[in-house]
């Protein structure tokens, strides 16, 4: 070995060391060795600026073996992926693309899940995706989290947490039905639904006091905090993901055509991986993957916490779609995707699973082909190309152009009916994907209308709200229609969801006058040496004049009833415990 060889700072001014791992050409075989042997004046450099003298022999050895073996490794990895030597494109001929029989066992809603829920009501549908075991639990770790919040935070005299009792699965549906009431009935401030302004009163918040729903509100939660791995970012709300994902996934198999794009919950509050679109309606938020099939269903999704890591050389956009793609692969089904995840490597590993893509394809992608992608054309005129491997990359010119790839269409020409209907001539491949693109489109449409989600600081109450009272009753919108064959509005479905829900309340007020008959033998009027405002009293100047006047106006009495903890006047007394004979 010369000690040209083994000078450290040699510097080799060739480009190969700027070129992507999966670069290849003719001369790539006579360029290995210079690679080689600037990753190994690199690695000597590194090693012999901490080490010795005395040890520079062995840490030269150690250093050419570690390079001869990931030399190895490394011509492995390209026997592995297809070469230009291999991979070439063609005139399209369909002769190369590959078919897959389609092999999936009774697709479409489970028989089982038909025979259960025929004749049901809209609330039944939705209690099969939000079970009485997803309420539990839900219960559980709220009431969890309450006395986790009671036992390490320091209240004050007049703290709401002095007031709370553990939440039941009744009550929890009752909460459940008014935020999805309140995504129908909009109103600019939470406070307000519970106001008795004329404008803005109704006698739905009588089924939960303000006080209860807020503390309730606060305390939700779907994991034990002390439980929570380091590092894990959607610890708090990935237990709730899983069990809403196992029920979408129970009651529907795909069809053969699936849909994979993005949507974003809105938020903007502060959140590592809370992301920036600019070209959406909210531009920032929580973005998350979903993979759905026809008529909108939610089959799969995956939410989004930052950069994945990914296996070596492989997109984060393909990783992406294997994993949302796991339950359906090996089947022979077409998957759409846009051209965020659309490229030949994932159309190569799909094939190996026996499942086809298709979608909009960006030009700058690796193992595009240069004639296609440079070409100019006029409008409606079409250029493709097929690989030996069974890809079809084809540009066509509309209002601007439009580059596609398949592994399953050629470069046909269909006739469709434009809105003015008039026929116009486009590309198979363009006209299958945007039926089938319209699938996530559909289930983004459905879950706007009366949106339950308001503004908040807390994520991953933001993120329940949307998964609950978006993908599931959404999907149980759908199964409902196709089950029923009642063909109702979804508007419609949330009205009577929401009824039933609250039905499993009792209204307020007559809770809190069941609760005073009860206590009424127990209270009694005491004389302190504190005077404090009668409770009544000032009640009744607050709804008339306004609190401020009420604080001013307020007689103070020293009698306090003993049972209840209230000042009264001795005659208000009386008129709040209403079963004490006077």
């Amino acid at each position: 070995m010369s000690e040209e060889d083994l000078d450290p700072y040699a510097i080799d001014d060739s480009e190969d060391d700027f070129r992507p791992s999966d670069y290849s050409s003719e001369s790539s075989d006579e360029e290995q060795p210079i690679q080689k042997k600037v990753k190994l004046n690199k690695t000597l450099s590194n090693r012999i600026s901490t080490s010795t003298s005395s040890h520079v022999d062995e840490v030269i050895e150690n250093v050419v073996s570690q390079a001869n073996d990931e030399s190895s490794e490394d011509q492995n990895n390209e026997e592995d992926s297809p070469t230009e030597t291999q991979f070439t494109w063609t005139a399209v001929t369909g002769k190369h693309l590959k078919s897959f029989d389609f092999n999936a066992v009774e697709t479409g809603i489970s028989p089982e899940v038909a025979v259960t829920l025929a004749n049901k009501k809209p609330y039944d549908f939705y209690k099969f995706f939000l079970s009485d075991e997803i309420i539990e639990f839900i219960v559980s770790e709220t009431n969890k989290y309450a006395q986790q919040t009671i036992e390490n935070e320091n209240r004050t005299q007049h703290s709401r947490l002095n007031k709370w009792k553990p939440i039941t699965p009744d009550e929890l549906e009752v909460f459940l039905g008014m935020i999805i009431w309140m995504g129908l009935d909009r109103k600019p401030r939470l406070a307000d639904y519970w106001s008795k302004n004329i404008l803005y009163a109704s006698e739905v918040s009588h089924f939960m006091s303000r006080n209860r729903f807020e503390l309730i509100l606060r305390m939700w939660h779907f994991s034990d905090n002390n439980q929570c791995p380091q590092g894990d970012r959607l610890f708090k709300i990935q237990p709730l993901i899983d069990r809403l994902l196992e029920k979408f996934q129970a009651a529907n198999t795909p069809n053969k055509e699936v849909c994979i794009d993005e949507t974003l919950v809105p938020f903007r509050g502060r959140l590592s991986f809370k992301q920036y679109i600019k070209n959406r309606r909210h531009k920032f938020g929580i973005k998350l993957y979903k993979l759905c099939t026809e008529n909108g269903y939610t089959f799969n999704l995956k939410v989004y916490c930052g950069k994945d890591v990914t296996e070596l050389g492989v997109p984060a956009s393909s990783s992406v779609v294997m994993t949302l793609m796991r339950n359906v692969l090996d089947s022979g089904r077409i998957l759409y995707t846009d051209n965020f995840y659309t490229s030949v490597y994932l159309a190569h590993q799909l094939q190996n699973r026996s499942t086809h893509l298709v979608g909009t394809l960006r030009s700058n992608r690796k193992m595009n082909p240069i004639d296609v992608v440079k070409a100019k054309l006029k409008k409606n005129e079409v250029i493709a190309r097929e690989s030996n491997t069974g890809v079809v990359v084809l540009k066509w010119k509309d209002k601007r152009d439009v580059l596609m790839l398949s592994t399953v269409h050629t470069d046909d020409i269909v006739e469709v009916q434009a809105e003015n209907k008039k026929t116009v001539q486009k590309p198979k491949a363009v006209v299958d994907y945007n039926n089938c693109k319209a699938f996530i489109d559909l289930s983004d449409q459905m879950k706007s209308y009366s949106s339950a989600l308001r503004r908040g600081v807390k994520w991953n109450r933001k993120l329940a709200v949307e998964l609950i009272t978006g993908a599931a009753l959404t999907n149980s919108h759908i199964l409902y229609k196709a089950i029923t064959q009642d063909k109702i509005q979804i508007t419609k479905f949330k009205e009577e969801l929401a009824k039933n829900l609250l039905q499993k309340g009792i209204p307020q007020e007559k809770e809190e006058e069941e609760i005073v008959d009860q206590q009424a033998k127990k209270c009694g009027l005491i004389k302190t040496e504190a005077r404090r405002r009668c409770t009544v009293c000032y009640e009744t100047l607050r709804n008339k004049n306004g609190r401020e006047y009420a604080m001013k106006k307020c007689k103070q009495t020293p009698y306090k009833c003993d049972g209840c903890g209230s000042f009264f006047c001795v005659e208000c007394f009386y008129i709040k415990h209403k079963s004490i004979k006077i």
